[in-house]
C-alpha cells in the first residue's frame, strides 16, 4: 500500500510541477512582454489540470487516509494549485489587453520605464512562488512575502500616477488598459504571496496568515 501511495503523490507532484511551469511560460510571455505568436499556452489547459490535479488530491485522501505531515502536503497542493489557477486567469486577462508597453509608457510620462519594471517584478514572484513551492524553500517564501510588501507600495505609486494623467488629460486607450493591467498585476503578486504563506505552512507546521509581523521580522 505504502508503494502505491508514494506512486502516486511522485504523479501528483509531477502534474504539480507542469502546471507551474505552464503559469510561468505564460507569465514570462505576458509580463515580460515577449510574446511569440502561438506560444502563448490557452487557460482551458490551464483550468483543466487544476481540477484534474485537485481530483487526484482527492483521491489520495479517500483511498489512503493520510495524516500529520502528509495530510498537510496534500492540502498544501489543493491551495497552492488554486493560487496557480488564479495567476492563470489573471494573466490571461492581461493577454486580452494586447498591451502596447512603449505606448503605456509614453501615455503616462514614464521616462524610467516604472511600468515594465513593476511587471519584470511581478514575473519573478511567479517563479519564486514555483521554485518556493518546489523546492520547500521557506527562506524564499518569506522573501516573496516581504517583496509582495513592497509591491503593494509601488502598485499605488503607479495607480496614482495614472490617475494623475487621467485628470491632466483625456483618457487613452493604453493609459485605460495599462490601469487596468497594474490590477490585475498586483492580485497575480496576492496570489504568489499565498503559495509563499502555504510553503510556509508546509515546512513550519503553522498557519502564518495575518501574522507577518511575527514571521518576517
Amino acid at each position: 500500500m505504502l508503494k502505491h501511495y508514494d506512486r502516486e503523490v511522485d504523479l501528483l507532484k509531477q502534474h504539480l510541477m507542469s502546471q507551474t511551469s505552464r503559469i510561468r511560460h505564460n507569465a514570462a510571455i505576458v509580463l515580460g512582454f515577449d510574446s511569440t505568436p502561438g506560444d502563448y499556452i490557452d487557460d482551458s489547459t490551464i483550468d483543466t489540470n487544476e481540477v484534474e490535479i485537485e481530483e487526484e488530491c482527492l483521491k489520495i485522501i479517500a483511498l489512503h487516509q493520510p495524516v500529520a505531515d502528509d495530510l498537510r502536503f496534500l492540502t498544501t497542493i489543493i491551495k497552492t494549485n488554486y493560487n496557480f489557477e488564479r495567476m492563470g486567469d489573471l494573466l490571461e486577462n492581461i493577454h486580452d489587453l494586447n498591451l502596447k508597453p512603449d505606448q503605456v509608457e509614453s501615455d503616462l510620462g514614464c521616462a524610467d520605464s516604472a511600468y515594465r519594471k513593476f511587471f519584470k517584478t511581478i514575473e519573478a514572484s511567479v517563479t519564486d512562488a514555483a521554485k518556493s513551492l518546489e523546492k520547500r524553500d521557506a527562506n524564499l517564501a518569506r522573501a516573496i512575502w516581504k517583496t509582495n510588501k513592497e509591491i503593494d507600495v509601488t502598485t499605488y505609486e503607479l495607480i496614482d500616477q495614472f490617475r494623475a494623467r487621467l485628470i491632466q488629460a483625456a483618457g487613452t486607450p493604453a493609459l485605460l488598459d495599462g490601469f487596468l493591467s497594474i490590477r490585475y498585476a498586483k492580485r497575480i503578486a496576492d496570489n504568489s504571496a499565498n503559495v509563499a504563506k502555504e510553503v510556509l505552512y508546509l515546512v513550519t507546521g503553522e498557519i502564518v496568515r495575518h501574522r507577518s509581523r511575527e514571521f518576517l521580522s
